[in-house]
């Protein structure tokens, strides 16, 4: 971009030139009526800001681009951060971006070994050496890419530090550094110390804490801008206004185009009760800070001052978005529209019949709560006009006095009047959503979007729909299109936290939930949605510290309470998750998430009956699939068969998404009465809906593999099941059980074990099948070595047991064989196999057992 032609400056402009030409041009593109054209003048207006300030003059590159050439290539992360502090501790190169340019473009800071290292090591220094400008602090964003990394840094640094490093990516703090240019390092950092210090001591009412850090700085550059602001903004905490004017307006005559400057003279204006120049002054800066919360604030107090209720509704309602649960911010907006309210009915009164004015005094009553007055007005508008605004209002109002079927009636009929109106077919979208018809809502919101495509209110809660349909791609395009618009709307960036929570990318959920928290600091829904991450990121610990964050902060909401206990259940923690469901559904009882928590709860403690009851409820109340599947688990469970057959038989008939899971409920159900036919027909019913599931496929090859007639189709569902999943020891063993007993083919079983002992080392089955594959093969020396090492993982696996006797009676070793036989005994005195070892073993003619009896083993040695 030409700044120059933008600003319309020749190139040898200086920096009061550009300021007043910035000033000049800012009211033809206000960023409420000219978005692009504002945007286009502030970047312009920034490049000329750090072209002139910040680019040094050709003999200081010179001198610079010599010291950096005499300092040589960087090698090691050692030289590096050495030379990070020798830039720093020289004030001038500290200032310029272009030197921290040079540096990250070092081919060490680019290495996949060291870029990491690197940065960490920057960061570290960072932290206690941050004295840069903004400028600075982009570019290493830009090499780094911190901006996207919030959640892994705070792990690793100090959230405070983390708090003010994005800040100072994202915001220019306007501190004049290149006012000290010239001083040394160390005297720099000591007068910007001072202001900071000062600064702080003023917003703690430590007026001689600020007035030491005032002539602390005095000393070091008295002449400075930003001292004569903190001077002035110290006279003004102890009332010595008329001096702190003096300052301000000497400043102004100085730079009439500073922010600072500008912002506390507006301050002292209102303190001195000059509500119009405050007012003049406040709006000239809000559009450079266009989401300066204390700035809308004063205007809004200005607003109400000057009567000019209007214009203090407008910026309070601004306010309202970034700030919606602040109650300063609510009263005084209130305060606005009840004192509009009296404005209103007295010019009406007096006999002004205005459509606009009533429309306003509808509008003020509803925002206060006075719903029948609102009704009653609208409805004597309705006698003389109607209009798309005026059924908007009216369905809002009908909903308030608890009338929804009428509103209903009314919104219908305004749509059919007005089918293409943007707020009615935003109201419209809210309300479909609201019960539940979500791909509805959002065809109305479509047709809002093609009146007004970038209206940050709708595309957010178009993506808010589109979330609930599981369509996390668009939702968080659209979210995107929000935050590029508003970016100082919360609910944007939360609706995006959701979009990437759904689409598995945690890191940048955690991030967009994080800025959304940053702008509001008491966002109950944004706290949802972290403790939703951390629950998915399976960090249980921090969710409750998050949940006792929102306790501590008096935020009250089910659905705190509700994401608490999906975590307590997560955990493991099934009757605190029960405690905190119970207390959120004492509440609004209405909440189908949180029952369907509670009903999970039971299901885990096996309370089945209490889980069934809960979703039923859960199943009334949205007809969700998963907790229908969950009952007839339920029901599975606790030896109600019938019941589950006929659940899961329901099911199939609905229009539901994953019928794979109740075919397979079914397949389990007649495996469980052993009728393998219908078992295998329900297993692969499961596999017509959902072929990419092994585990129906492995069911199947089970249910096969004791006939050797079935035995290819049992191997090849088997097969199907390890191509889908390699890793499916389950899979396995029915194979390595199927060519031991089925078709004796040994040499495969033995190859099936030790892929599966490279899988899980200590794996017993396949050990054990494995010592008896080899038994059978004819290595008695090798299967003898993996009994041994069997057994000492599990000295009491009776199968290994068993063949460890069998060895050491093929040896003729009679009584090792025995005492092994003796204990198998001990822990399964049924075993078949062993008592007839025994016998194989005992003399023909046993001798008559002694009076009271010995061991087995004992009673046969001694013969």
């Amino acid at each position: 971009m030409d700044f120059y032609s933008v600003l319309n400056i020749s190139e040898g402009a200086d920096l009061k030139e550009i300021k007043r030409a910035y000033a000049r041009l800012l009211p033809m593109h206000s960023p409420e009526h000219d978005r692009e054209g504002f945007q286009r003048l502030r970047t312009a207006y920034e490049a000329a800001i750090k072209h002139v300030t910040e680019r040094p003059s050709a003999e200081a590159r010179n001198t610079i681009e010599s010291e950096e050439a005499a300092a040589g290539p960087i090698t090691t992360v050692e030289q590096f951060v050495e030379r990070v502090k020798a830039i720093y501790n020289n004030y001038r190169l500290r200032m310029d971006a272009g030197v921290w340019e040079r540096l990250l473009a070092e081919d060490i800071c680019h290495h996949l070994d060291t870029r990491s290292e690197i940065s960490e090591q920057l960061l570290g220094f960072l932290m206690d050496n941050y004295f840069l400008p903004q400028s600075v602090w982009v570019v290493m964003n830009e090499h780094f890419e911190w901006s996207g990394q919030r959640a892994a840094l705070v792990q690793r640094f100090n959230s405070n530090f983390i708090d003010y490093l994005f800040r100072r990516i994202e915001r220019d703090d306007f501190f004049r550094y290149e006012q000290l240019i010239g001083l040394s390092a160390d005297q720099a950092d000591a007068f910007i110390r001072a202001i900071h210090t000062g600064s702080n001591a003023l917003e703690a009412f430590d007026y001689y804490g600020a007035y030491a850090a005032i002539e602390e700085a005095k000393a070091i550059q008295p002449d400075h801008a930003d001292l004569l602001i903190l001077m002035a903004r110290y006279l003004m905490a102890i009332g010595r206004l008329e001096e702190a004017e003096s300052l301000l307006s000497a400043q102004i005559e100085r730079d009439a185009d500073d922010f600072y400057t500008r912002y506390y003279r507006a301050n002292l204006h209102y303190r001195l009760g000059q509500y119009e120049a405050a007012m003049e002054l406040f709006e000239q800066i809000i559009p450079i800070r266009p989401d300066m919360v204390d700035i809308l604030f004063s205007l809004g107090k200005c607003g109400v001052s000057l009567a000019a209720y209007d214009k203090a509704i407008e910026y309070l309602n601004r306010l309202r978005k970034i700030l919606p649960n602040d109650s300063e911010v609510q009263w005084l907006l209130v305060s606005a529209y009840q004192f509009q309210i009296g404005q209103l009915q007295k010019e009406l009164h007096e006999g002004a019949d205005d459509e606009i004015k009533s429309m306003l005094l509808a509008t003020a009553y509803l925002e206060t709560g006075r719903n029948e007055e609102c009704y009653e007005l609208l409805v004597q508008m309705e006698r003389k006009r109607r209009s798309a605004k005026l059924y908007d209002m009216l369905c809002s109002v009908l909903y308030r006095l608890g009338k929804p079927e009428l509103a209903q009636q009314t919104l219908t009929e305004a749509i059919r009047q007005f089918p293409d109106d943007f707020e009615l077919n935003l109201f419209y979208g809210g309300h479909l959503d609201d019960i539940g018809q979500v791909e509805e809502a959002i065809r109305y919101y479509e047709k809002a979007e093609a009146v007004q495509p970038d209206h940050a209110t709708l595309l957010n809660n178009k993506a808010y729909s589109l979330n609930r349909l599981g369509r996390y791609e668009e939702a968080l395009a659209y979210s995107i299109r929000v935050s590029a618009i508003e970016p100082s709307m919360p609910n944007g960036y939360r609706t995006k936290a959701e979009a990437l929570l759904g689409l598995n990318r945690l890191e940048e959920s955690y991030e967009a939930c994080e800025e959304a928290l940053r702008l509001n600091a008491q966002y109950t829904h944004a706290y949802v949605t972290k403790m939703k991450i951390l629950t998915s990121a399976r960090q249980l610990g921090d969710v409750h510290a998050v949940y006792q964050k929102t306790q501590e902060l008096g935020l009250q909401d089910v659905r705190l309470q509700g994401a608490m206990a999906e975590a307590l259940r997560l955990g493991g923690n099934y009757e605190e998750a029960i405690l905190h469901c119970e207390q959120a559904l004492e509440t609004d009882g209405s909440r189908a998430e949180i029952r369907y928590t509670l009903a999970l709860s039971y299901f885990h403690l096996n309370r089945y009956e209490e889980a069934c009851a809960s979703f039923d409820d859960v199943i009334a109340a949205n007809g969700s699939e998963e907790a229908r599947y969950h009952k007839g688990l339920s029901l599975y469970y606790s030896d109600k068969d019938e019941a589950a057959l006929q659940e899961a038989r329901h099911a199939i008939t609905l229009d539901i998404g994953n019928k794979d899971h109740f075919h397979d409920l079914m397949g389990d159900i007649y495996r469980h009465w052993d009728q393998r036919d219908n078992a295998v027909r329900e297993y692969r019913m499961a596999i017509a809906y959902n072929p990419n599931r092994a585990i129906y496929y492995c069911q199947i090859g089970e249910l096969l593999r004791g006939s050797l007639d079935r035995i290819e189709e049992c191997f090849e569902a088997l097969n199907a099941a390890l191509e889908l999943d390699p890793s499916m020891v389950r899979a396995y063993e029915s194979k390595i059980h199927a060519h031991f007993f089925i078709t004796e083919d040994y040499s495969s079983c033995l190859d099936l074990c030790n892929t599966v002992l490279e899988l899980e080392p200590e794996h017993m089955f396949a050990i054990d099948f494995k010592a008896w594959a080899l038994f059978k093969l004819g290595s008695m020396e090798e299967a003898q070595r993996i009994v041994q090492e069997g057994l000492l993982l599990d000295g009491r696996f009776v199968s290994l047991l068993h063949l460890k006797a069998v060895l050491l009676r093929e040896n003729g070793l009679t009584r090792e064989a025995l005492i092994v036989c003796d204990r198998i005994l001990e822990i399964d005195p049924e075993h078949k196999e062993t008592n007839e070892i025994i016998e194989s073993l005992q003399p023909q003619e046993p001798e008559k057992e002694e009076k009271g009896g010995r061991s087995l083993f004992r009673r046969l040695i001694s013969k």
